[in-house]
């Protein structure tokens, strides 16, 4: 007994209660699984309507950690920038913020950020003074977030050639 490949069968030899239909319903219920499956892996996203919320979303975290410490960690400076392609299904979001504090309090921070319930991470630290009297230090701060797909702002789209 001999075993036909996928391209020896001829559609004749296939089952005659299989309609197409049935090939919706099926490719129906795949998508509902994959769609059920996805949900709870993309919980770590940032939830925003616009690119300005999700950025917005990213400073408030930013703000709350340095809140959080002893004494509380104020931010002096915030930039929020454009949101960029993150692979093909997703968007990266990002806010740089200036602090001076303790190093150990700048250390905290990079650390609760971490802890998150969202996708987030420290991108870029870059110290740019110290202050030996004090013991402090001003640092500058990039903090990104995975955000949807949707929340990347078009490339514009370059015309045909010039008249």
């Amino acid at each position: 007994f001999k075993q036909k490949t996928a391209y020896e069968i001829r559609p004749r030899d296939w089952s005659s209660d299989v309609c197409s239909s049935d090939l919706v319903v099926s490719k129906e219920e795949v998508f509902k699984q994959v769609s059920a499956e996805l949900a709870p892996r993309e919980k770590g996203l940032l939830t925003a309507e616009t690119p300005a919320q999700a950025t917005a979303r990213l400073l408030q975290i930013a703000r709350t950690l340095g809140a959080a410490e002893n004494p509380p960690v104020e931010i002096r400076g915030s930039e929020l920038n454009p949101i960029r392609p993150l692979g093909d299904a997703y968007g990266e979001a990002s806010v740089t913020v200036q602090v001076e504090c303790h190093m150990d309090q700048l250390v905290n921070i990079m650390a609760a950020v971490q802890t998150q319930p969202e996708w987030i991470a420290t991108h870029d630290l870059r110290v740019l003074s110290a202050n030996a009297k004090d013991k402090t230090v001003s640092a500058r701060l990039t903090i990104t977030g995975v955000v949807p797909r949707r929340l990347v702002p078009e490339k514009p789209k370059t015309g045909g050639p010039a008249l």
